[in-house]
C-alpha cells in the first residue's frame, strides 16, 4: 500500500481511527462490514501507520499549522 492513493472509504477509516482510537469500530465508521471489522481494521493497519491523512487528522485536531 506504501505510495499508492488511498480510496475515499480508506481516508475514512484514517478519519475515524484519529477520533475513535479503535480499528473495528473505525471500520464500521468508514462503511466497511461489521461482520468483518476486526479484520478489516488489521488489513488496514498499515494505511494507518503509513497514512499522511492520519497525519494531517491529527495535526488538524491538535491545531497544528502544517
Amino acid at each position: 500500500m506504501k505510495g499508492e492513493k488511498l480510496t475515499a472509504r480508506e481516508e475514512e477509516f484514517c478519519r475515524q481511527y484519529v477520533v475513535l482510537r479503535n480499528g473495528a469500530r473505525a471500520a464500521v465508521a468508514a462503511g466497511y462490514s461489521e461482520k468483518r471489522a476486526r479484520q478489516t481494521a488489521h488489513e488496514l493497519g498499515d494505511v494507518v501507520t503509513d497514512s499522511q491523512v492520519l497525519d494531517a487528522e491529527v495535526a488538524t485536531i491538535l491545531k497544528i499549522p502544517s
